[in-house]
């Protein structure tokens, strides 16, 4: 898995002129949107990913190659994504990611 992209949702007024960093989006209200290109081949790993997902307070999306969009909380949702090509995942909660992407790491590794 490969750190994709990072998207910055910022509040429309700066209250401060400082620097833009993550910290100061974050002390603003903004919200830092982390998205991770992932491959899933098995059912245990879409399992994996839900359970991690499910767990996590922030919420975390899946996207398809096709631009379908599940939650990843969602079993169901999960299923009906096209995982012939990568999926995206997207979140604000980086430690859920990470979790995913060590479980999908470990999955691949045992087989």
């Amino acid at each position: 898995a490969r750190v994709r992209g990072r998207i910055f949702l910022a509040p429309k007024r700066r209250r401060s002129g400082g620097p833009v960093g993550r910290d100061a989006l974050e002390e603003e209200g903004a919200f830092v949107m982390t998205t991770r290109e992932v491959r899933i081949s098995r059912l245990e790993q879409i399992q994996g990913v839900v359970r991690v997902a499910s767990a996590s307070p922030l919420g975390v999306s899946a996207v398809d190659s096709n631009g379908r969009r599940a939650d990843a909380a969602s079993r169901l949702g999960m299923m009906a994504l096209d995982y012939k090509h990568p999926v995206e995942l997207c979140s604000r909660d980086e430690e859920a990611l990470q979790k995913i992407c060590t479980g999908l790491e470990q999955s691949r590794k045992a087989n």
